[in-house]
């Protein structure tokens, strides 16, 4: 059964029974496992000059996507009682991005260029919602077809900033952040729809944790800058 709730402004209150969500969650995660694992192995098994081979790709990829907008919808879904640690936070971001570079199958994109800048120093806060706004940053940039260029991490006064700086791929999304002045214009505009998801649960873990997102349009490149109360 779904039960539907009074949402209010600042309430972690969720639409769906979390019950639910996780149960639906958890199947759908299985059979996209299973999935995946198949065509891990069909990839290992099929030349790389073999026109089969980019198919296979293609279908894995293609589930590693749905398996990422599962887990965004659960994020968004289901509430989460916050707790408080301190946290290295250039450390972590570099964690969350080595991560992001390795596929289920123990690969990695040997082609990334991405520098990753900053100091140590520590914030207080809850770690699961400042992985999933990370992490959900992260594929915002990725799936409006852009390419990361540089991660900047550093303290300001009684903030902590995120700065990743990306440009557009050639050939990808048709979604241009040249016309976006606004996070919330990004939450009501960005396409795909599974760009539009990790613009919500950024959103979520901004209004859970205390700061904001900003948009920067540069002549060549752009930034998407996360602010973040230090605690």
């Amino acid at each position: 059964m779904v039960k539907i709730k009074n949402r209010g402004a600042n309430r972690d209150d969720s639409f769906l029974d979390p019950v639910l969500v996780t149960d639906v969650v958890h199947k759908l995660k299985n059979g996209l496992g299973g999935i995946a694992g198949f065509t891990g192995l069909l990839e290992r098994d099929i030349p790389p000059d073999d026109p089969k081979y980019k198919l296979v790709q293609r279908i894995y990829n293609g589930v590693l996507s749905v398996n990422e907008t599962v887990v965004a919808l659960m994020n968004l879904s289901i509430p989460h009682k916050k707790s408080t640690e301190d946290i290295y936070l250039t450390a972590l971001v570099k964690e969350i991005w080595a991560n992001e570079l390795y596929g289920n199958n123990g690969s990695t994109d040997k082609n990334d260029k991405t520098v990753i800048l900053g100091e140590k120093f520590k914030i207080k806060s809850d770690k699961f919602i400042i992985q999933k706004l990370i992490t959900s940053a992260f594929n915002l940039i990725k799936l409006t077809g852009n390419v990361l260029l540089k991660i900047e991490v550093f303290p300001y006064g009684e903030k902590a900033v995120i700065k990743n700086t990306f440009k557009k791929k050639e050939s990808e999304s048709n979604f241009n952040f040249n016309d976006t002045k606004s996070f919330d214009e990004l939450l009501r505009t960005c396409e795909p729809i599974e760009a539009r998801l990790h613009c919500a649960v950024m959103n979520r873990m901004i209004a859970m944790h205390g700061g904001k997102v900003v948009i920067q349009n540069l002549k060549a490149s752009h930034r998407l800058i996360i602010e973040l109360n230090r605690g």
